[in-house]
Parts: structure tokens; sequence; C-alpha cells
């Protein structure tokens, strides 16, 4: 506790002496968390981040809030991270802490991003236990099966791939049967999905159909009506069975919990409050080499209990979703990803009869992603372009940026968010944040 007052101390004297008004380091830069025999002793790794962002339409969250004509910044900061480690032949503790100094918010905190115990106490079984980040699934920025906490703010922000993750409180269970492995992931808490408030970027307003800002969630992220959504009684379990057939990489997956984003909407003193229904999921994916790029499918049925018979508009209906998608690297600089991701609506002649929406959904819903990577300078300089694009929502999202990596120690991210929406259609994912393209620019020192 003495290390972390102190790093805090450390960390705030150097924010003090930097201007404060303040890509995605995409994850092939990214440190390994994981540790490669035993440790002699405590090793501190880490880096230092200036990070900014600024609406580029003039009308984000902040200005409708205030009316103000400043430049309205999305991201603003400094981020210093300390990463650390001990481990033995048995297993060993995690460490991963962020010191962040948040100008949007003022507020400086401590993001503990990783602090788990690991142990193998026999040589078929690991367990992991504490704050950590799970993944599983074979899709790209697309997630049926990993119903794992995601941050889709700082994606949209600009800041690095890792980010996209959001840690949780859990116990992992891993165990090996020849050629199988079983995972099996508790939170005694349910964790959802960190979507957009009206803080940092617009939401769409339920009541008037607008897009409307709400600046006093910069202070709480709270915006559902599930007061009790969190205690220990609302857990979540996700379950994973791995093996290899034919080549290829294939998976069956179980979850029980809550829909990670609010779903749903539950009327409080007669005004409709978002909602997180409850949800099941039973999925599989499979990936491998068929010909010359990497083929993956997915596929998962979204099981919502309580709109079982689809007549409750204001909760999602039960669904079908499925992902397919082909990667190919065309030469050893340049590499292609495609994805095609459809879900489709259960019961939609009873939701289309209940529906009191001003635009009906439809029956399917159609996601196009590409993904464009090129790396340049042996490696040292990459070039990212991804996009999703959903003619049935009318919408797109779409991210360029541009990392460079100056030497051991340097290295710059620049970029810019980019959204599309169309009228009648602005509550949906995207649409609601058409107002709120930006650019973006980090720097980072690693130690």
């Amino acid at each position: 506790m003495k290390l972390i007052k102190l790093l805090s101390i450390l960390f705030l004297l150097i924010t003090l002496n930097v201007y404060g008004s303040d890509d995605e380091f995409d994850s092939e830069f990214a440190e390994d968390n994981t540790a490669s025999g035993p440790s002699k002793g405590l090793e501190f790794t880490g880096f230092l981040e200036f990070e900014q962002g600024a609406n580029l339409t003039g009308v984000g969250p902040h200005r409708k809030s205030t009316g103000s004509d400043s430049r309205d910044w999305v991201m603003a900061g400094r981020r210093f991270r300390l990463k650390t480690s001990k481990t033995n032949d048995s297993g060993g503790i995690f460490g991963k802490f962020d010191f962040v100094n948040d100008d949007i918010i003022n507020k400086t905190y401590i993001d503990i991003r990783e602090l788990k115990l690991q142990y193998t106490p026999v040589s078929w079984m690991d367990i992991s236990i504490g704050r950590q980040v799970s993944t599983w699934g074979v899709a790209d920025m697309l997630f049926i099966n990993d119903l794992f906490p995601k941050n889709w703010v700082a994606n949209f922000q600009g800041r690095d791939m890792e980010s996209m993750k959001d840690p949780s409180n859990s116990l992992r269970v891993t165990t090996y049967f020849g050629d199988f492995s079983w995972d099996i992931v508790y939170h005694p808490k349910f964790t959802p999905d960190t979507t957009p408030t009206g803080c940092y970027f617009s939401i769409y307003d339920m009541s008037t159909g607008g897009l409307t800002s709400n600046t006093n969630s910069c202070t709480s992220e709270t915006i559902s009506a599930d007061s009790s959504i969190s205690k220990f009684k609302n857990g979540e379990v996700a379950t994973s069975l791995k093996t290899k057939i034919f080549g290829q990489e294939v998976a069956l997956y179980g979850y029980h919990g809550f829909y990670k984003s609010p779903r749903g909407v539950m009327m409080v003193a007669g005004n409709p409050m978002p909602h997180y229904p409850k949800l099941n999921v039973f999925g599989a994916s499979s990936e491998g080499q068929i010909g010359p790029g990497i083929v993956s499918f997915e596929i998962g049925y979204y099981d919502s209990p309580e709109d079982k018979d689809g007549t409750n508009f204001l909760i999602e209906n039960s669904s079908l979703k499925f992902l397919l998608g082909h990667k190919i690297d065309l030469s050893s600089n340049l590499s292609i990803g495609v994805q095609w991701f459809q879900e489709i609506m259960m019961d939609y002649d009873q939701y289309k009869a209940s529906a009191q929406a001003p635009t009906l959904k439809k029956k399917s819903h159609n996601t196009f992603t590409l993904r464009v990577t090129y790396k340049t300078m042996q490696e040292t300089l990459w070039f990212n372009l991804f996009t999703y694009i959903r003619p049935d929502d009318k919408d797109s999202f779409t991210k360029f940026d541009v990392t460079k990596r100056l030497d051991d120690n340097f290295s710059i991210a620049a970029g810019v968010n980019i959204f599309t929406g169309k009228k009648n259609y602005l509550d949906r994912d995207f649409g609601m944040l058409k107002d709120d393209d930006n650019a973006f620019v980090r720097f980072r020192y690693n130690f």
C-alpha cells in the first residue's frame, strides 16, 4: 500500500508539470501477460502515456451540455502503467495497475487492470483467481460467445487494443485431458460492458427520440435501473470446451448471466430506464487453415428468459447469431480480413405485434467488417483500418490509425474514429454516435 501511495504521488507530480487539457496500439505490440519460467524476484515494467482526442463535428456531449464553443475533448489525460509479477514452478501472482489522470472527468484514480493469483496444483489443472481479463471465441471485434466485459468507450476514444477488454473479479479453472481443454469462469458479480452514457459520447434519449448528452454521468457511469444487479446473487458463469479436429480448432460454449449491454427497458416512475435482461447462451466455433487463408465460424443461441414468447417489446427477444470470417496474408506486410455476422430474431411476429417503437427492428440484422493491416519499415510502422457496416441499422463505424515505434521505448499512435447514422435509426449502437467523430493521438514511453 505504501508503494502504491508513493507511485500515486510521483504520478501526480509528473502530471502537474505537463499540459493537462489534453489507435490503437496494435495487440501485436502489447506486452505478454504470461510468465516464462520462475522469476528471481519482483520485476517492474510499464509505460507512461499521454493521450488526447478531440470531437471533429462540433456538437459533442460537453458542448451540448454547456453550450461552450471550445473544442470538445473525448480523451484528455495521462496514464502510468506499472506491471509486476512473482512466479515459481507452481504459479505466481500478477499485478497490473494504471494510475490515471483524466481531465474530462477531472479525476485521478487507480485502475487495477490485473491482480490475480495463479496456481497449478496438478499437471492437468490451472487455477486463476482475482482481477483479470478473460477472452475466447474466434471473431475479430465481434462477440458471440465471448460474454466477458468490453470497454466500448475506450475503443471509441482511440485507446489501445488492450483497453477494449475490461477486467473483472473472477475465478477461472482450466483442466486438460489429452487433446481437450475445459475452461470454467465464474464472476460472483455481474460485470457489464462499458458503453456510452453521455459523458464522453452522445446517447439516445428514449423519451425524446433524439440524441443528448448526460455529463452528470461523468461522475457516475450508472445509467441502468437495475440497482441490485451487481449483488452476489447475480453472478455469471461461462464455460468452454476446446479441442482440434482435422486441423481445425473447435470449441463449445455456454453462458448464464445477463446481456452485457442494456438490451431492455424498465419503467421507473413512468420513465423508461435502461435494463440488463437475463441471458443464457449456447454456442460453438471453429477456426483453421482452409486454402490460402484462415477461415473462422462461430454460432450462438441467445435465450432471453425474461421474454420467452417474444411478446414484450421492451425486452430483447431470443436470437440466433452466427459469423463467417476469412483472413489472408497477401504478402509479408499486408493482411486483409473480412467477416459476415448475422443476428436472427426469434418470435419476430410476436415482437412486431407488440412493438410500440417509431422504427421496427428487422427480423435479421447483418454486419460486415473489413480489417486491413499494413506493416513496413521493419514492422516499426503499422497502418490499420477496421470498419463495421450495418445496412439493416443504417449505421457504421470506421477506425483508422497509424502506429510508429520510434525505438525500443518510444512510440506514437494517431488516428480517427468515424460514425454514421440515419434519421429514425438513432437508437442503434453506432447511429447514436453520428455526432461523435473524433481524432486522437497517443504518445507512449515504455520502460
